[in-house]
């Protein structure tokens, strides 16, 4: 390989030496161009492409420091050797620092010499310019991971990543297409650049089969295409014929993937002649990566948010249903029970035994449908947006519920006990259906012993852990996530009467309340339902130190 060199010296001995110890240099070999001036070199720079420049800094036409100032401005990725005196061998290193290869003190250099210190430079610079480039592609790689993930709206990737990839990629015109293969089209999304080419446009449909992106897709790695003869091009790639018609000569594709799984693809065009090289190769593969792993959680993204959608309208319409329902289901219901006891007050001793087992089938049928009624209603009540939070004292909600189970717990002799319990944010009457349904199941579900339920808590990360425990029959281990679900009973309703919607009904309120539910029961044993509750501070506030213990109560005893 021939090493092109400018040199650029006004002393005639000095040039004939340089141009001799090149000629003769075993170390390479050199073609060496020759100016006595700045302005004459300014001329051979815009004739020719030079590998290195030899440059002295005295010359007729410029001076000093300011000579090489004015080269390296005018050729900064061309490496310099200045050329000094012994009296200014200082200038020569400072302008090293300032982005010179090397300098060299004129008199006191060989053949070898010189041509080693050229081939350094060139070397030098080569790794420098390596350097810079990584730099600068990491640089626009992680800028554009920065832009890509600071948000989910597609378009807003699209115009970011563009004009950050125009910094690496030459290209006039851009587009991404999403290819669906299933049916052979490829829908523009994002359309950037570049004259207005007929039916290329964002929103237009392509056919996949056949052109450059199926070639790259099936290739599955990024494509150049270029060099090629126009009417061969479009025979090679009718899809391309559009935009070959518009001006384009150059085209790069490249598939993007995600997880192995191809989600568009891009082109980039260009109006120049062989504009691609293996390079721009490399970085549009890089680059698709991270476009693709984008485009990719955009997706998701948006199928997530629809599927929120369409859960939350199906939530509302059976919210609203069930209401509906509960409410239009009471009437009929109380035909039913109103005529019961008429016919059992007008015609009761003209029943015989069997008439009478039926009205009573009729009659707890009834009462079962109105429990179940009522329990759907406030299960429908409930709601699946986050609870309308206000501080609330659970001592105070826990009072208000034992008042209404005085009647059952009376019945059999519970005996039913608290520590004392923290203020919460929460909804008040939601969690008066927590603490009743847990109490009334600790009652309801008991063993030989006299029921005897205890409410206690505990602060644990930050939550309050509410914990209602029993001396009931208890519940096997493999049941325990399925007592959360709707209607789901582990008893026939002969022993144990109920609608298996009140631990449904709890869970749906803890959750709305941002804390968790479950049980700890051994058979036989007992049972302890567990719920947690986020902590306040004074004042209200949600506290997520650990600390915020507030309204505590002493302990109260229920016994019936």
């Amino acid at each position: 390989m021939v090493v092109k060199v400018l040199l650029i010296e006004d002393n005639p001995d000095d040039a004939l030496f340089m141009r001799r110890a090149l000629r003769y240099a075993s170390v390479g070999s050199f073609r060496v161009s020759h100016a006595d001036r700045l302005s004459a070199g300014f001329e051979l720079l815009e004739a020719d492409d030079f590998d290195v420049l030899l440059l002295d800094l005295s010359l007729p036409d410029s001076s000093a420091a300011d000579t090489f100032h004015r080269v390296h401005e005018r050729v900064p990725d061309v490496p310099i050797l200045v050329l000094t005196g012994l009296d200014d061998e200082t200038v020569g290193a400072e302008l090293v620092r300032q982005g010179g290869q090397d300098y060299l003190v004129k008199g006191q250099v060989d053949e070898d010499l010189l041509g080693r210190s050229i081939n350094y430079a060139i070397e030098r610079h080569r790794i420098q310019q390596q350097i810079s480039n990584l730099a600068a592609e990491s640089m626009v790689m992680a800028q554009i991971g920065r832009l890509i993930s600071s948000t989910f709206d597609i378009q807003d990737v699209y115009e970011s990543f563009a004009v950050e990839a125009a910094k690496l990629i030459p290209f006039d015109r851009i587009i991404i297409m999403v290819v669906n293969q299933e049916e052979g089209v490829a829908p523009i999304e994002y359309k950037s650049g570049g004259a207005d080419v007929p039916g290329r446009e964002t929103g237009d449909v392509l056919t996949f089969p056949g052109s450059l992106a199926e070639a790259a897709t099936r290739r599955g790695e990024a494509l150049i295409v270029q060099g090629v003869e126009s009417e061969e091009l479009m025979a090679r790639f009718p899809g391309l014929s559009p935009s070959v018609r518009a001006g384009f000569r150059s085209f790069l594709s490249v598939p993007l993937m995600a997880k192995g799984e191809m989600v568009a693809v891009m082109n980039l065009a260009s109006m120049s002649d062989d504009a691609y090289s293996d390079k721009d190769l490399r970085l549009g593969t890089r680059i698709g990566e991270q476009i693709a792993g984008a485009i990719a959680n955009t997706q998701l993204y948006a199928q997530r948010v629809r599927a929120e959608e369409d859960l939350a309208r199906s939530n509302v319409e059976l919210e609203q249903f069930a209401s509906a329902a509960s409410h239009d289901l009471q009437e009929p219901l109380r035909m039913i029970t109103s005529y019961i006891q008429i016919l059992t007050e007008d015609y009761g001793d003209r029943l015989d035994g069997d008439a009478d087992r039926y009205v009573g089938y009729i009659v707890d049928g009834a009462t079962r449908m109105k429990a179940l009624i009522d329990d759907l209603l406030a299960y429908s009540r409930i709601g699946n947006e986050p609870a309308s939070l206000e501080p609330v004292d659970c001592n105070a909600v826990l009072e208000l519920v034992l008042g209404d189970l005085a009647g059952a717990i009376e019945d059999v002799s519970a005996r039913v006990t608290h520590e004392p319990l923290p203020q919460v944010m929460g909804d008040g009457t939601q969690l008066a259906q927590v603490f009743q349904n847990l109490i009334s199941n600790g009652i309801k579900f008991r063993g030989e012993a006299l029921p005897h339920v205890h409410v206690s808590t505990t602060p644990m990360d930050g939550d309050w852990v509410f914990s209602v425990r029993d001396n009931g029959i208890g519940i096997d281990p493999s049941h325990y996530e399925r007592i959360f679900q709707m209607f789901q009973r582990l008893h026939h309703r002969s022993e144990y009467p109920g609608t298996g919607i009140g631990l449904a009904l709890c869970s749906k309120v803890v959750q709305r309340h941002g804390g968790r539910i479950w049980v700890e029961s051994e058979p036989g044993a007992g049972s302890a339902f567990c719920f947690t509750i986020p902590m306040v501070q004074e004042g209200g506030a949600r506290d997520d130190s650990g600390n915020g213990r507030t309204g505590l109560a002493e302990p109260a005893d229920r016994v019936g």
